[in-house]
């Protein structure tokens, strides 16, 4: 499946029922596997047919969803881009920035795999904060941030709301980034 990360991402989300992304990953044949690594985030490649991606387990647990979210996300968007990469793949902490496009679309992929766009709304319009929202939906505030930015583009949110998103916050997520 390759195109628009939005798209994907809605679709697989309706598809498996879950927001997800290790029990999606799973369901698709993709190989999801914990690693130690000391500073990468998570890993995606292709070897011998397979995709596999990899995560990094020592990071919290909003932490390990979004980096495997991503990863997933370059499975499905950037599958040929793996295949000529092989065994060498993707390696979140060198090229997870929204700089660069590839990274840009595999994180707004991640927003909205990740983020219940209903319960979203509903927390919006019962005038929650950006952060309160991330706290409740167990995720960081800049996959927040990037999904209503989509939903005040489509008229879905009116209120106005600072949804600056750092082009390098991907670099910077730890717990303390969690809740900004």
């Amino acid at each position: 499946m390759r195109g628009d990360p939005i798209f994907i991402a809605e679709w697989l989300v309706k598809e498996y029922e879950t927001h997800n992304p290790i029990d999606i990953a799973k369901a698709r044949g993709r190989i999801v596997t914990p690693r130690n690594y000391i500073k990468q985030r998570g890993m995606s490649h292709y070897c011998l047919g397979l995709y596999f991606i990899e995560f990094n387990s020592n990071l919290s647990e909003p932490g390990q969803i979004a980096s495997t979210a991503h990863e997933l996300g370059h499975t499905e968007i950037h599958g040929d881009l793996l295949k000529k990469l092989g065994d060498v793949g993707l390696k979140q902490g060198e090229y997870f920035d929204l700089t660069d496009p590839t990274e840009k679309e595999a994180n707004i992929f991640t927003a909205h795999l990740i983020v219940d766009k209903i319960l979203l709304k509903d927390l919006l319009y019962d005038s929650r904060s950006i952060v309160d929202c991330a706290k409740i939906l167990y995720t960081y505030v800049p996959f927040i941030k990037i999904v209503a930015q989509d939903m005040q583009k489509k008229g879905l949110i009116s209120k106005y709301i600072d949804l600056y998103v750092d082009p390098r916050f991907m670099s910077k997520l730890d717990d303390d980034f969690f809740f900004e």
